[in-house]
């Protein structure tokens, strides 16, 4: 006879959007209307509790708050040191969940180029500058004015 290990499926859209909920203070039920969701929002909860998120009450467990954590970790942005930047950049790329920035050069309207702090060459883009140029995790190099 041989045992096997049952492995648990990841969480649902559903049950993602419950424990932010329920993180944000807004309890399990929050935006339910209807026997339908009610039922759902009901199985989610119950789903939630047994893989140890939520206790009996609908509040956070300590496993509950480790998951809501590293949810935001895979939201935050790297920062961009600009005093770090090689030469010649004009923009970074921050992306949510990535632990650190890809600084761009952008030389004419075809060229663009990019490279990861501590790299000593820049890289050609496989996108051209208005591809790049429309990624939001793309920032332009801040100016800097002179007073006096």
């Amino acid at each position: 006879m041989s045992a096997t290990k049952k492995v648990q499926r990841p969480l649902s859209d559903l049950m993602k959007q419950v424990m932010l909920d329920i993180a944000a203070g807004r309890g399990g039920y929050h935006g339910c209307n209807g026997r339908s969701e009610y039922g759902g929002r009901n199985g989610t909860l119950s789903g939630l509790a047994q893989r140890g998120l939520i206790d009996h009450r609908y509040e956070l467990t300590e496993a509950g708050h480790e998951w809501i954590a590293k949810d935001e970790a895979k939201k935050r942005r790297p920062e961009a040191d600009w005093s770090q930047a090689p030469e010649g950049t004009t923009h970074v790329m921050r992306s949510p969940g990535s632990d650190r920035v890809a600084w761009i050069k952008i030389d004419g309207p075809r060229d663009a180029y990019w490279r990861f702090p501590g790299n000593k060459n820049w890289r050609p883009s496989t996108d051209c500058p208005s591809t790049l140029l429309k990624n939001p995790s793309v920032e332009a190099r801040p100016t800097v004015t002179h007073e006096g």
